[in-house]
């Protein structure tokens, strides 16, 4: 649980993979959730934010702040260099 601003709190689910995130995610009653895209209702439900491996359950009003941390969390994992092999120059 991590406290964001004055009054959002954050609560993150690290899974070891997407299957075991999936799976965890079919346990939800999404109906007490709602999307980081979609507005805020009068019953202020949590944010559900879900990515590879994470699932996040954000408490903010903010319609700023829940877009935030969910392009945050649904950017994804550093993903690795990979080298470029470039043709030999020759000369004429």
């Amino acid at each position: 649980m991590l406290k964001i601003g004055r009054s959002a709190q954050l609560e993150l689910h690290i899974f070891a993979d997407s299957a075991a995130r999936a799976a965890a995610g079919k346990t939800l009653d999404r109906t007490s959730y709602v999307g980081p895209t979609a507005p805020q209702t009068v019953k202020r439900e949590k944010t559900l934010i879900e990515s590879v491996n994470v699932i996040g359950l954000l408490t903010s009003i903010n319609a700023h702040q829940r877009e935030r941390i969910s392009d945050a969390l649904t950017a994804g994992p550093p993903q690795p260099q990979q080298a470029q092999t470039l043709k030999p120059v020759t000369s004429k």
